[in-house]
């Protein structure tokens, strides 16, 4: 099956829709404000068992909510997950795990944050 995408409508229609968004979006008050992605902090225990769920929570920057936020989370040794503010893994070795995230807003604004402490997985 080949497609001429030129001929096609729906690509059509879809280029259509996305500039009439993006001329909506260039008119809003929300077009000119800049935002740097503000840090926000891990709760996570400061050690943990090697096999036993370690649960790390994510604390947003003052006045901001995290409620609507997707949050990607990441581990050592942990393939990275999608959801929300809260995030439990299983650590598989003893020694350091970093743990960081990195949450999207509903709005595009994003909230970044590090583990500053290292979790012993003994």
């Amino acid at each position: 099956h080949q497609f001429n995408t030129a001929t096609e409508a729906d690509t059509v229609n879809e280029g259509w829709g996305f500039a009439a968004i993006a001329a909506v979006a260039a008119r809003s008050s929300l077009a000119g404000q800049a935002w740097t992605a503000q840090s926000g902090q891990i709760d996570a225990p400061a050690s943990a068992s090697v096999g036993k769920p370690v649960t790390a929570t994510l604390i947003g920057p003052p006045g901001l909510d995290l409620a609507g936020a997707r949050v990607t989370w990441e581990a050592a040794g942990v393939e990275p997950w999608a959801g929300g503010t809260t995030f439990t893994f299983t650590p598989t070795a003893a020694g350091p795990v970093w743990i960081d995230c990195e949450a999207m807003l509903p709005d595009g604004r994003r909230v970044i944050a590090a583990s500053d402490t290292t979790l012993s997985a003994q």
